[in-house]
């Protein structure tokens, strides 16, 4: 075979890769919100899978 099989299991990290142009549309709103980059994609994904009113009230609950 051409490649190797390796029997250890994958190791999932908290991060993943962004293309350059999603990386500065997300520092653009960070400065704009005044809140960090991981605050607004966690924002996003929640919005994305239980509905926008969560995803704003998650964002409520971590303004000062």
């Amino acid at each position: 075979m051409h490649y190797k099989k390796t029997k250890t299991p994958k190791i999932h990290s908290g991060s993943f890769y962004l293309t350059e142009q999603t990386l500065q549309v997300l520092n653009f709103i960070a400065e704009l919100e005044n809140i960090s980059r991981s605050l607004i994609v966690e924002n996003a994904l929640i919005s994305a899978f239980k509905g926008f009113k969560n995803g704003e009230k998650k964002k409520e609950k971590n303004l000062p």
